[in-house]
């Protein structure tokens, strides 16, 4: 029988928390470290991401009594990149507006600088720079990382579900 005290907003939330902070920890070491800027480095977060969701779900398998079904192993998953990204919007809040303010001014200025080695005429580096400064915005950048931490969460789940599942399945064969 399953265990219907279990809560997966509930039980997601001590994921979702260690992995945002976890994230947040993380980009605050590269931003230290002076590797802030670097977007290969930076792509490291994903995998923290996927190892708490992959934790996550491993975890509520572990809580539950019958094999859990995908829907729930994606639901976990899902609620745990929810509240990552949740997490991160506010570190990055407060990241862009007292911890570096200056965050946003050396990323238009790398732009600009990309732009200019290309060669491009004058008026199309303006228009393009009008364009960077409403996405480096801090409120627009944080919402839009936000949403693509959730939907790359969303889409891990959706990956990291069938092996929680298939993993049930064979541990009910071998039973």
């Amino acid at each position: 029988m399953r265990q219907e005290d279990i809560s997966i907003s509930g039980f997601t939330l001590k994921h979702g928390g260690v992995g945002g902070l976890a994230t947040s920890l993380f980009s605050l070491v590269l931003m230290l470290a002076g590797l802030g800027e670097s977007g290969g480095v930076g792509s490291l977060v994903y995998v923290i991401v996927i190892g708490v969701i992959l934790w996550a779900q491993i975890d509520y398998r572990r809580s539950e009594m019958l094999p859990v079904e995908y829907g729930d192993a994606f639901k976990v998953g899902a609620m745990t990149s929810l509240y990552i990204g949740v997490i991160t919007i506010v570190y990055g809040l407060l990241h862009w507006n007292v911890i570096d303010p200056e965050t946003g001014a050396r990323a238009l200025a790398a732009a600009e600088a990309a732009m200019a080695e290309q060669n491009l005429p004058p008026e199309q580096i303006e228009q393009a720079m009008a364009a960077q400064k409403m996405i480096l915005s801090p409120d627009v950048a944080l919402v839009v990382g936000g949403i693509v931490t959730c939907i790359a969460g969303i889409i891990i789940s959706l990956l990291t579900a069938i092996g929680t599942r298939l993993a049930d399945e064979l541990d009910a064969e071998e039973a």
